[in-house]
């Protein structure tokens, strides 16, 4: 019988949202029990080895050979069995196996097809080899295998750890190479299927095929080459699920550029100072791939044109049009592997021109600004000159990043990426400020059909007129909030201080507002917090003397706190552990300072600060 899906049943009316809403979408919630340990025979095809004449790699054309490992994986002798192969979906003759074969034994049958190398999508050929055991056979699922004859060939490698003692139980077979082979499959059918853009409908069109599984102390012969090595790289791998870092290893076997080194955690591998200070800002990816790195949200709906934020600044498309992250491969990975399917190692493909857009975290151009760059080597930011300057236009605050040797504004990249990041510098009204742009990013535009020129924008915390750095308008002023928390405790957020930490309210529309007893000009509001503690998302509204909170304006919106708090901080002196994290606005006069939750958490914070501009004397 086969299952065709689930009928489902309800008393009362109800109520479905797409899986792709913003809230209220469905959820499958599956309860797992390990499965009940494996005993008898097992018959399971490990592996299916392309055997090409020269190398990894036929020639069209070409009579190739294609090879099936059948091990028993059990702990008893098994039966004899019946084999059927099938080219591109099309099954052959039975093959009938008499002879019985012992535990970890194995038994190797082959057949041929011809090779036709297709350019364009390596899903559709197929090869496929399906056992029916003469006698019990424990795990049924092991029984066939199918590989992809244009797919990327690679060698798997285990560590002499899996190949003592009894191996833990996995998907109902005890043997590592079923392990293996299902974590080829997750790659094919979910990673590589399902990350699809708007430059790839279909997703990747490669696939990857296990050539050789290699135990410890095994080495591949002078003859035998394949496109990369995937290790299983420890003891802690997830047995009874999807081992991520496992797939992260097939998917660089295969092909995927290793651009982590462009993702900067705050306060690591950056070497640059100011003044005595060394910059202290990080940029971590906000949704990386299996990598750890890059994009991985579907922006069809969005114009190609269209800048997407690569950082949580608030934008009107994106908040309109949701973009969902999918965690699988980034865009910068798609395009790397359908760029490549004849197995050719393409550059990948930049703008003509490439501009860059500086404005403040409210979306306002910032023309006339002089950007100093600084890029990675190797991986890090390192205490030097910048490599070059630019002025942002007067009224659009773009400036047109210059090319390197026609490869684009970083030049040729390393192959891990390692000069592929830009730190942006810039000063304005007394305040230095940094932005990051990396090679990713670039390339992504491009993907997108901005192959003539792409525009990406960086937001700056920059103030729109000097600050008054010494004075702290919030301080000893009047506090209040929804849940009448008592003021002797909330005074703890304006007294300067940072040392005490208040917990406020968990409900979305929960809210804290400092009173600053009269209209004052500020230009700057800044949250006092240990990185994370607070509401993940909130806004903060301002309003004046005389109006109601129902006529504030929005100071800014925070979209993800734990991100800010951690990238784009500076370290709180007075409080150790803390960091204050600001938000410069164009100045106005406000008396009623409003910070409203949008998440659903309580939420921790240790001080609030309001800084005016300066008054020239």
């Amino acid at each position: 019988l086969g299952n065709n899906g689930f009928a489902l049943k309800f008393q009362n009316e109800c109520e479905f949202f797409s899986s792709r809403a913003a809230q209220g979408k469905p959820r499958l919630v599956l309860e797992l029990d390990s499965p009940p340990p494996m005993s008898g025979a097992d018959l399971s095809v490990i592996s299916i080895e392309r055997i090409a004449t020269n190398g990894s790699h036929p020639n069209d054309g070409e009579d190739t050979t294609y090879k099936a490992h059948i091990k028993n994986v059990g702990d008893t002798k098994s039966g004899g069995f019946s084999a059927s192969w099938a080219i591109n979906g099309k099954s052959g003759a039975t093959i009938d196996v008499t002879e019985a074969l012992e535990p970890g034994s194995e038994s190797v049958l082959t057949t041929h097809s011809i090779y036709r190398l297709d350019k364009f999508d390596h899903r559709i050929q197929t090869v496929s080899i399906k056992l029916t055991p003469a006698g019990p056979d424990a795990v049924p699922t092991n029984n066939s295998l199918l590989v992809y004859q244009n797919a990327k060939q690679i060698t798997v490698t285990v560590p002499e750890i899996f190949t003592k003692g009894t191996p833990r139980n996995l998907c109902g077979s005890r043997a590592i190479e079923d392990w293996i082979q299902e974590h080829i499959r997750i790659f094919n059918d979910v990673y590589a299927a399902q990350s699809r853009y708007s430059f790839a409908p279909d997703g990747v069109k490669e696939r990857v095929s296990v050539s050789k599984i290699l135990l410890s102390g095994s080495k591949l012969t002078s003859s035998e080459t394949t496109d990369g090595v995937a290790p299983i790289l420890d003891s802690e791998s997830n047995w009874l699920g999807a081992d991520l870092s496992f797939i992260r290893a097939i998917g660089l076997a295969a092909g995927l550029p290793d651009f982590e080194s462009m993702s900067f955690p705050a306060g690591q591998r950056v070497t640059l100072k100011q003044g005595d200070h060394t910059v202290s800002r990080g940029s971590l990816d906000l949704f990386p791939g299996i990598v750890g790195y890059g994009d991985t949200r579907y922006e069809g709906a969005l114009a190609g044109a269209m800048s997407l934020q690569y950082e949580p600044h608030s934008s009107t498309a994106p908040s309109l049009i949701p973009l969902q992250p999918t965690g699988l491969l980034s865009e910068t990975d798609v395009q790397a592997l359908n760029s490549r399917l004849d197995h050719v190692d393409l550059p990948f493909v930049m703008p003509k021109t490439t501009l860059v857009r500086a404005s403040d975290l409210t979306g306002r151009p910032l023309g006339n600004l002089q950007l100093e760059v600084f890029q990675s080597k190797g991986g890090v930011i390192a205490d030097a000159a910048p490599v070059f300057t630019l002025i942002t236009s007067p009224v659009e605050g773009t400036a047109i990043l210059p090319d390197k040797d026609g490869q684009g504004p970083f030049g040729k990249l390393d192959a891990d990426g390692g000069n592929g990041t830009f730190l942006l510098r810039a000063t304005l009204n007394g305040r230095t400020e940094y932005g990051w742009l990396k090679a990713w990013q670039v390339i992504d535009t491009a993907s997108r059909g901005n192959t003539a020129a792409g525009l990406l924008e960086v937001r700056l915390n920059l103030p729109s007129a000097p600050l008054d750095l010494d004075t702290d308008l919030a301080k000893d002023r009047i506090v209040s909030d929804s849940t009448n928390v008592l003021p002797i405790k909330l005074s703890a957020l304006v007294s300067g201080s940072g040392q005490q930490e208040v917990e406020l309210g968990g409900k979305p529309g929960d809210w804290v507002e400092i009173d600053l007893g009269r209209d004052r000009t500020i230009g700057e509001i800044s949250l006092i917090g240990d990185p994370g503690a607070f509401w993940n998302k909130f806004d903060i509204l301002v309003y004046a003397t005389g109006q109601r909170v129902e006529e504030a304006t929005a100071w800014t919106k925070e979209l993800d706190w734990a991100w800010t708090s951690t990238n784009r901080r500076d370290t709180f002196a007075s409080a150790p552990g803390a960091v204050v994290t600001g938000y410069s606005a164009p100045s106005s006069r406000i008396r009623f300072i409003r910070v409203i939750n949008r998440s659903n958490r309580t939420g921790k914070l240790r001080g609030i600060r309001v800084t005016p501009i300066k008054v020239s004397q």
